[in-house]
């Protein structure tokens, strides 16, 4: 088996327009596609169903916002960790595009964006039914 890395990873949502906004305005991914589906290849999510993509700013594994899978993937179990080089430094930026903070302090939540700093790792969890 020559498997090599992850290349996408589904998140479920209820509201594909506003998980699109807050991914390409607040956390700046960019639009691989976004298209409505015909029966040939919508497959169980249904003709009309829309297929968006996005790109991290930095590269790595594409994310698509799914809304029909909400029976074995209801919106918010998708957990993301995105990478970065300094947690402060991102949780700064993001307060500054004003993702709004629902827990100040301590654990340092930022609206459904929660800072974590490792030995080794700087990231941003993302947690999106928070």
């Amino acid at each position: 088996m020559n498997l090599k890395h992850i290349s996408l990873v589904s998140v479920p949502v209820t509201d594909q327009d506003k998980a699109k906004d807050f991914y390409t305005g607040m956390l700046g991914f960019t639009v691989k596609f976004d298209v409505v589906m015909d029966s040939a290849t919508a497959g169980t999510a249904g003709e009309g169903a829309r297929w968006v993509m996005l790109t991290p700013p930095g590269g790595g594994a594409d994310i698509t916002l799914v809304n029909w899978f909400a029976d074995s993937m209801p919106p918010g179990s998708a957990k993301l960790a995105l990478a970065c080089e300094n947690a402060d430094d991102a949780y700064t930026e993001l307060t500054g595009r004003r993702v709004r903070p629902e827990q100040p302090g301590g654990g340092r939540a930022v609206g459904p964006l929660v800072r974590s700093r490792r030995p080794g790792r700087q990231q941003l969890a993302h947690h999106p039914g928070a």
